[in-house]
């Protein structure tokens, strides 16, 4: 049995647009079933029985991108619906093959440069191409789709046109509005599929920032370089560096893959990540964590590579920080290096509250224009308590840190090493956190660092730990705590959510797009726009009517029946209230 590859969008628009209507409604009725065919190795290609006849699969790298890698057995293929079955049941490969960029763009700069000019990165103003406001016409128009009918409706045929927007927006070289188009295709399906780790309020924010993105490039004659983006995998020369291996963190994805990315740190204090992510099952984030990665001539665990470093020529890295493997990078392994020296030292020196204060400058900026590592907070802290599934931490400034689980997934050890943890009050470690932004700042944990020299940190760890201590592998024993304390139980005060009537307006529509405000909710929504004006949003009450006040909208034909309304304007409608949305809580996060 082997691992599902992935599909270029592009490749799987092509073959749903030229099936039959009918044999999209099989497809789309049959959807569980094909995705729960296994694929078998047969050689060099995949197989997969449905029913009778025989789909194969030739991927080139786990990736399909060709019409000619897939075949079906059966006299109809490829319209067939056993091809479009399994076509449709595969994962949507990213964009990491598009090597072009928007004419008139610079370069792609290093992660250096981008740190210090990244002010005029963001204020530069690029003039767009014919071919690519059509491009953001035709997102705009498959965004709507979605606003209208509703994710849960969007079926084969309107899938293709999300798909074919995609297309549109990578070969017009607008990777931002692809990027995230693509992730409103996966957030869809996530959905049909009734995955288990799916959010609709992710789906949501996608599904805000495609048509932001689409109504900018559409409207204006010319945008800032940002709303373009950048291709993520353009990969630019650093030269010569030396690198510091700070954390492993595990990734099991929605879309099937999983896996591992360390992240590492220059001399510079910038943040790279290298990465063994791959189609598979959760349990390959365990297994790559102890895999043999290469950079270069070095060979090593991620594990190993997480407490050591690497000096590297010809280093090369994308915007976002992930390392290059190609040919002529050269690499050597280095020696283990204490916490406390640099480049790591410094980091965790920096007060909590700056921190926070980086954290939500960069949240203001594009997605594709943060700087990598922007959501990484770096501290020393001392345990105070614990509230349920939390530990409360105070940072060395006097900031209080409710850290959650980084993950609760069953293979991992996090739970388990939270309890231990627990039982350590007074404990002082470094932490590694990432931030997750929601309503409010959210700290998951992914590493404990402890300074060898402080007798009263109340932790040891064995020696091949070199100081850290990664709680989604590495084993946390009660023998580690050199005092046991169990920290008090608090309870953290849920403040109300000022914005929730918005919010819930706009999830509804989201998942059932104009039908989920009837004419019967028209009082509600009025009392909850007057909630919003008596606390001081009178903006957010005016979003809140206006996309009411579409939603209710019918048109007339010549005959005076009645349609289902603008789906263009609607869909204006729902991009103000989330743009209100999302400004007025990056204000109160503040």
């Amino acid at each position: 049995m082997s691992d599902r590859p992935s599909i270029e969008p592009a490749l799987l628009a092509t073959l749903l647009a030229a099936a039959p209507a009918r044999v999209l409604k099989k497809v789309e009725a049959e959807a569980a079933s094909y995705a729960a065919i296994a694929l078998a190795a047969e050689g060099d290609a995949l197989i997969a029985a449905v029913g009778s006849e025989r789909v194969r699969l030739t991927p080139d790298q786990g990736r399909l991108g060709r019409a000619d890698q897939l075949a079906c057995s059966c006299l109809l293929s490829p319209r067939c619906a056993h091809l479009l079955g399994i076509a449709r049941s595969l994962p949507i490969a990213d964009d990491l093959s598009v090597a072009s960029v928007a004419e008139g763009a610079p370069p792609e700069a290093s992660s250096t440069s981008v740190l210090e000019s990244e002010g005029a990165v963001l204020e530069a103003r690029v003039a767009l191409a014919p071919e690519q406001r059509v491009a953001a016409s035709r997102a705009l128009a498959a965004g709507a789709g979605v606003v209208e009918h509703g994710a849960l409706a969007l079926g084969a045929l309107r899938e293709t046109e999300l798909l074919r927007a995609v297309l549109g927006a990578r070969v017009a070289s607008l990777p931002r509005l692809a990027q995230a188009l693509l992730r409103v295709v996966r957030g869809v399906r996530a959905l049909a599929s009734r995955e288990p780790d799916f959010v609709l309020e992710v789906l949501a924010e996608d599904l805000h920032e495609a048509l932001l993105v689409a109504h900018t490039l559409d409207r204006a004659p010319s945008v800032p370089r940002g709303a373009i983006g950048r291709h993520r995998r353009e990969m630019s020369s650093l030269g010569a560096m030396r690198l510091t291996g700070l954390l492993t963190e595990p990734v099991i994805a929605s879309t099937g893959h999983a896996g591992v990315v360390t992240t590492l740190v220059s001399d510079e204090g910038r943040f790279y990540t290298l990465a063994d992510v791959r189609p598979g099952e959760a349990n390959r984030a365990r297994a790559s964590y102890d895999a043999a990665v290469r950079l270069g001539d070095a060979t090593l665990s991620h594990a190993e590579l997480a407490r050591s470093g690497l000096f590297v020529q010809e280093a090369t890295s994308s915007s976002d920080g992930r390392l290059g493997q190609g040919q002529d990078v050269r690499a050597v392994r280095r020696a283990p290096t204490p916490r406390p020296d640099a480049p790591l030292g410094p980091l965790f020196e920096v007060p909590a509250k700056t921190q926070r204060e980086r954290l939500l400058r960069e949240l203001a900026r594009p997605r594709e224009e943060r700087t990598p590592g922007w959501d990484l907070v770096l501290t020393h802290a001392t345990l105070r308590a614990r509230a349920h599934d939390a530990l409360i931490f105070e940072a060395r400034d006097g900031t209080p840190l409710v850290v959650e689980l980084a993950s609760d997934h069953p293979l991992l050890r996090d739970r388990e090493a939270l309890r231990t943890i627990a039982r350590g009050q007074g404990l002082r470690v470094g932490l590694a956190l990432r931030a997750r932004i929601g309503r409010t700042v959210r700290l998951a944990l992914l590493g404990l660092f402890v300074d060898a020299r402080d007798a009263d940190a109340g932790l040891v760890l064995p020696p091949a730990l070199e100081g850290r201590l990664l709680p989604s592998f590495d084993p946390l024993h009660g023998s580690y705590l050199t005092r046991e304390a169990p920290c008090p139980e608090v309870t953290i005060a849920r403040e109300d959510d000022p914005l929730a009537a918005l919010a819930r307006r706009t999830l509804r529509m989201t998942s059932g797009g104009r039908g989920s405000i009837g004419a019967g909710s028209r009082n509600a929504i009025e009392r909850e726009c007057r909630e919003l004006e008596r606390v001081g949003l009178s903006t957010a009450a005016a979003a809140l009517r206006g996309l009411a006040h579409e939603a209710l909208t019918r048109t007339r034909d010549a005959t005076g029946a009645q349609g289902r309304g603008d789906a263009a304007r609607l869909a204006r409608a729902y991009l103000a209230a989330a743009e209100v949305s999302h400004q007025v809580r990056l204000a109160l996060l503040g």
